[in-house]
């Protein structure tokens, strides 16, 4: 757990403290060098430490200490469960995809989307050596592990529909990231469609035993929040915000320094790790146009598949702006 220290100043500044506590005001005061008085304890629902990478590189540097942040992470297997976490009033903020922000936005939910670490969008559907899967065709009548409700099966469901298939005429599998391997190699599935690092550990483990259909399908590296969060906590948030993207640096231009932050996290060797960030990209930023398309991308194949009904909601009001 980080924190920074804690001033204990004047008579003044123990009653200013004390009444942004009554006033719930989680902001840190400042003392006379400038420097946060009092940490602000944010609760992270954090997922994947390979692409949300930023908050260990913050960690490793001191970043968290500087901005006046206490961060307790809780690491999460989904966006989809660290978005619940969120929702249900076990986190302040989440790292999520917008599969999981569409379907808390039809679902009603008010969430804000304070802004994007990063993308990535070099997938692999992985097939049995012996299954005959060559394509995209192939995959009809074929079992398709996907960790439903998430981007594995929105990736995957854009990969059929833009080749044609019908993503009914393939049987789909709910599996956990962390079992994708295991269940292709038991023959339980034909094929997968993992993100990373599963996707280069199943190629590792499995080796001539896999056959990968490579394809294209950007995915947002999302941040969210609660708007009951952000506006009773705006300093906080900016502050979180700015830490945040002080890791892009380290991992743009010191990748190394940055993998041996976030390898142990990961569970990857750090040398794997960096040949797969050759594919992301890491920028700290508001969402944009391609965030709201993205989530409209979501939404239509949501509605398509049954999942979400109704009037696609006003995503770009969704967004934080700073």
């Amino acid at each position: 757990m980080n924190r920074s220290i804690r001033a204990t100043t004047s008579m003044l500044a123990v009653a200013t403290t004390a009444v942004l506590a009554l006033a719930g005001c989680s902001a840190a005061t400042t003392s006379e060098s400038g420097a946060p008085a009092q940490d602000a304890v944010v609760r992270l629902a954090a997922t994947s430490p390979m692409s949300w990478a930023q908050p260990h590189v913050v960690a490793n540097e001191g970043g968290w200490e500087e901005a006046g942040i206490d961060l307790e992470q809780t690491e999460f297997a989904t966006g989809r469960e660290a978005l619940q976490a969120l929702l249900g009033g076990g986190a302040d903020i989440a790292e999520v995809s917008a599969s999981n922000v569409v379907s808390a936005a039809y679902a009603g939910n008010d969430v804000v989307v304070l802004g994007r670490g990063g993308t990535w969008g070099s997938w692999n559907v992985l097939a049995d050596a012996d299954s005959g899967i060559e394509e995209a065709g192939d995959l009809v009548g074929k079992r398709v592990g996907v960790t439903t409700g998430t981007s594995s099966e929105i990736a995957l469901t854009s990969f059929l529909t833009e080749n044609g298939v019908d993503v009914k005429s393939v049987e789909l599998v709910n599996i956990s990231p962390a079992d994708m391997t295991s269940a292709l190699a038991s023959g339980s599935v034909d094929a997968v469609n993992p993100w990373q690092p599963n996707a280069t550990k199943t190629i590792e483990e499995l080796g001539d035993d896999v056959v990968a259909l490579p394809y294209d399908y950007t995915q947002n590296y999302l941040i969210g929040t609660t708007r009951a969060y952000l506006d009773e906590n705006p300093d906080t948030v900016e502050r979180f915000l700015e830490a945040y993207g002080s890791a892009d640096a380290t991992l743009t231009e010191d990748p190394g320094k940055a993998a041996a932050a976030v390898a142990e996290a990961a569970q990857i060797d750090e040398q794997t790790l960096r040949t797969v960030w050759e594919d992301y990209t890491f920028k700290t930023a508001p969402a944009d146009e391609a965030v709201v398309d993205e989530m409209k991308d979501v939404a239509a194949l949501l509605t398509e598949n049954g999942s979400v009904s109704g009037d696609v909601p006003d995503f770009a009001s969704m967004f934080h702006t700073w």
